[in-house]
């Protein structure tokens, strides 16, 4: 399988197996020493997660949120050892009628075995914090609604 295939299907594969909360084998798509960056993120969510034991602490509490995972991968771009997605993501959050709808980016970084080595998510964080009621949005004086 060469690379454009091979990361292809680990991006497919990343997201099918979080909408199924089967972390055991989604854990396995990342190097031991990789990280996982969220650059728009704020409090209680860190900025970055380095190592697989760090990462797989932050999410095994992520399917507890959520009912439903539902991610929609609309394109993938690859390039020597790097994917980027651009996605969807639709998911109802557990005992709430609410659901949490995005538009994100998603960059791969892949080491020489394939393994994920780095993945940054870029994701509206305004949106995420009035979801789940993290924030409160002013508005200015002239703003208008959209």
């Amino acid at each position: 399988m060469n690379n454009y295939h091979f990361y292809t299907h680990t991006v497919r594969l990343f997201y099918e197996l979080l909408e199924q909360k089967d972390l055991k084998r989604w854990m396995k798509l990342w190097a031991k020493d990789a990280k996982n960056i969220f650059p728009y993120s704020s409090l209680p969510m860190p900025h970055t997660l380095e190592g697989i034991v760090n990462i797989r602490q932050f999410w095994s509490s992520t399917p507890k949120m959520y009912a439903r995972l539902s991610f929609l991968v609309n394109e993938i771009y690859i390039k020597p050892h790097k994917a980027t997605v651009f996605f969807e993501s639709h998911h109802l959050i557990r005992d709430s009628p609410k659901h949490h709808k995005d538009l994100n980016i998603g960059v791969f970084e892949f080491n020489e075995r394939g393994k994920i080595q780095c993945y940054t998510e870029y994701f509206d964080p305004i949106n995420l914090g009035q979801t789940f009621q993290m924030l409160h949005i002013t508005k200015m004086p002239g703003s208008t609604d959209k």
